[in-house]
């Protein structure tokens, strides 16, 4: 039951009390106070102010298990996201390390360009720094040979992940002073 419901449920029996009371009033007869009387009505407000009261706080408690169970949800599917990404970082690097002694220079740097996408993702810093350190020594040895779409990309990722790795904007810098030449 939606909060929007309580409030109507509220209002309604606010006001079918309101016209009780004055339907009450309006009988002819002298009105007599009557003690037993008093403390029946006295009771019924504070059972209908209790029933309330546990009715919005059933409706708390199953809100707060329903936040719960999102953020643990959340959490599983996280932690099963970084296990897959992670899985395929691994073949990744394995078929990198195989273009590269194949000196298939454009599909190794292609690959490597998804591992450091990976990791800036996974936020794993070492990570990003160890590729980074390998797309410069890739760099220096075979700038030549990479197409310009693969310096384009590469140029992008590592403008990510300058908040990741200092050596990223050294290899930016390098990468653009050869471009110049």
């Amino acid at each position: 039951m939606s909060k929007k419901n309580i409030w109507i449920l509220f209002g309604t029996s606010v006001l079918l009390s309101i016209a009780s009371i004055c339907i009450s009033l309006l009988r002819s007869e002298p009105l007599t106070w009557d003690g037993m009387s008093a403390l029946v009505g006295i009771l019924s407000l504070l059972v209908t102010l209790l029933l309330g009261w546990q009715i919005y706080t059933f409706i708390d408690i199953e809100n707060k298990i329903k936040r719960t169970i999102k953020e643990e949800f959340d959490k599983k599917a996280k932690d099963v996201y970084i296990a897959i990404i992670g899985n395929t970082l691994t073949y990744q690097v394995e078929d990198a390390r195989f273009y590269i002694e194949e000196r298939e220079w454009n599909r190794a740097l292609s690959l490597q360009i998804h591992i450091l996408q990976g990791y800036i993702n996974l936020n794993q810093k070492e990570k990003v720094e160890e590729t980074v350190d390998l797309l410069t020594t890739f760099f220096h040895l075979h700038i030549k040979d990479v197409s310009p779409e693969n310096i384009k990309r590469t140029i992008k990722e590592l403008k990510r992940a300058i908040p990741h790795s200092d050596k990223a904007y050294e290899l930016l810098l390098f990468i653009s002073s050869c471009l110049k030449k």
